[in-house]
């Protein structure tokens, strides 16, 4: 689903984006409204079941996820105002189109890089890492 940027206004506009890895489905479900400088503002749920591999024993388990997800989208070359930060992240997407398998697959790896646990060593105590023995 590509929407141009000029399609979206104050009102909100659906996007849905979805995408099957291993049999198991992943979904980018939101709107999209103008905000203030040109910017517009994606409000979604990243929902679904994703592979991840545990961060503690590699093991590859399949997690079911549903997350939200607050993005700000721009057409151009962003160039933040020091005086104003803004609350979430910027994306850029040139060409004037919002690409909403891209936004799904960039969260979707986002989301990966994030720490993870398999249900097998969720509940396991900190492994403490002493120097110098």
């Amino acid at each position: 689903m590509n929407i141009p940027f000029q399609r979206v206004g104050t009102e909100p506009l659906a996007l849905n984006a979805s995408e099957e890895e291993a049999g198991h489905e992943l979904r980018l479900e939101g709107t999209l409204a103008h905000h203030k400088g040109g910017l517009i503002r994606l409000t979604a749920q990243l929902s679904g079941h994703l592979s991840l591999v545990c961060d503690r024993c590699g093991a590859e388990w399949v997690s079911t996820i549903n997350e939200p997800v607050e993005l700000l989208l721009s057409d151009r070359l962003y160039e933040p105002d020091d005086q104003q930060p803004l609350p979430w992240p910027v994306v850029e997407m040139p060409g004037g189109r919002i690409d909403a398998a891209f936004l799904l697959q960039s969260e979707k790896e986002a989301y990966r890089c994030g720490y993870h646990h398999c249900p097998d060593c969720a509940g396991d105590e900190p492994v403490e890492i002493n120097e110098g023995d």
